[in-house]
This record gives structure tokens, sequence and C-alpha cells, in this order.
């Protein structure tokens, strides 16, 4: 779920006009997660759980 109470990713919409830090974690499994759409964070961090192969960071700034 995103921050507009919706499935899926929504893109960046800091409030007003600091800019603000976007931190998102990467993770390369050595499987498919069977999950529904909605799943929690918790779920899908012990679903992953076992099948990382590596992880990464990918950070960006952003302001309207």
């Amino acid at each position: 779920m995103n921050g507009f109470d919706k499935v899926g990713y929504a893109g960046p919409c800091p409030p007003g006009h600091s800019p603000r830090r976007y931190v998102f974690d990467v993770y390369a499994l050595n499987t498919r997660l069977n999950l529904p759409p909605g799943a929690s964070k918790k779920q899908v961090v012990e679903a992953m759980n076992g099948h990382i192969l590596a992880r990464g960071e990918i950070v960006g700034k952003y302001q309207h």
C-alpha cells in the first residue's frame, strides 16, 4: 500500500516546497514471491526470508 491508500507505486509527492529524500531498498531474489496484491510489508519481508541474493539502496531527492 502506498501513501494514497492504493496498491502500487504512485511517485513522489512531498508536502510543501522543501526537497525530500527518498530511499528505496532493492533486492535480488532467487525466487518469485507468490503474494496477493496489497500484501503487507511484513508479509513481503517474511516471504523474502532465505531468498535474498543481494541488496542495494537507491537514494534520490525530489521537490515540487
